[in-house]
């Protein structure tokens, strides 16, 4: 009988101990839908503005010459800003 009792005993004390880790770890999938759901709607929403913050293709092609005559004596800050490093402090390194 007393072993009966020592075994009942750990089998509650040992569901007592998976229910409350279920609960956390429920918890803690429904805190990260929550925010997972967050990351979406601002996703969706920069979606949404982007085309508006960016040229479109073909506003480009229809500009190229203009960017082209802009761009005449600029080419060394071009390349400068395009094509460069940074070392291990941040610096850049051309």
């Amino acid at each position: 009988m007393h072993n009966i009792l020592e075994t009942a005993t750990l089998l509650a004390i040992i569901g007592t101990l998976v229910s409350l880790a279920g609960f956390l770890i429920w918890n803690t999938l429904i805190r990260i839908e929550k925010k997972v759901d967050q990351h979406c709607a601002v996703q969706q929403k920069c979606r949404e503005e982007l085309p508006e913050k960016f040229v479109k293709r073909e506003e480009l092609k229809e500009h190229k010459g203009e960017f082209r005559e802009w761009q005449e004596g600029r080419d060394e800050i071009w390349e400068a800003i395009n094509y460069h490093s940074h070392d291990s402090s941040g610096r850049v390194v051309r």
